[in-house]
């Protein structure tokens, strides 16, 4: 069996991960550190996505669609704000918003998918809103995903 520490060198000589093998299985342990790290560039870039997405809807049509820019902006702030406190340290409350953030826009995009992609069933030309409000649930989905896999580095 040996053990042989990852030194992290921006953490004054704190152990990030460690690996470990056994008898030829080799593990590799990630600090909370590390954890929490992913899940808040994960949200910080969910964050981004959701901005970029507002922008698209709202510019393929202007006239009709300034709600996605405004939500999308504002539901984008929030996540990458979510992100940014998950690597700056925060924890269960941070956790705690951004799981009741990213369920909310899980239950919005669900409906909003449904609808456009009925309308486009029904002949209305909206292939790329109901494409990109798909992509933003999609996001929002593989977002609680990622949340719940770092829980217990948020959590505990």
């Amino acid at each position: 069996m040996a053990v042989k520490p990852s030194p992290n060198p921006g953490r004054l000589g704190s152990i990030q991960s460690m690996e470990i093998d056994l008898s030829g299985i080799s593990f590799v342990v990630r600090s909370k550190m590390h954890s929490r790290k992913k899940i808040g560039q994960w949200y910080l870039s969910f964050g981004l996505f959701l901005i970029v997405c507002g922008i698209a809807g709202y510019l393929s049509n202007p006239a009709g669609a300034k709600t996605a820019l405004m939500s999308g902006s504002t539901f984008g702030i929030l996540s990458a704000l979510w992100g940014f406190w998950m690597l700056k340290g925060g924890r269960i409350v941070a956790f705690g918003a951004a799981l009741f953030t990213t369920l909310v826009l899980c239950a919005a995009f669900s409906w909003r998918s449904i609808v456009s992609w009925q309308a486009v069933a029904d002949g209305e030309p909206k292939v790329f809103a109901a494409s990109l409000i798909t992509a933003m649930l999609v996001a929002s989905f593989l977002s609680l995903i990622q949340l719940f896999q770092a829980r217990q580095t948020l959590v505990s």
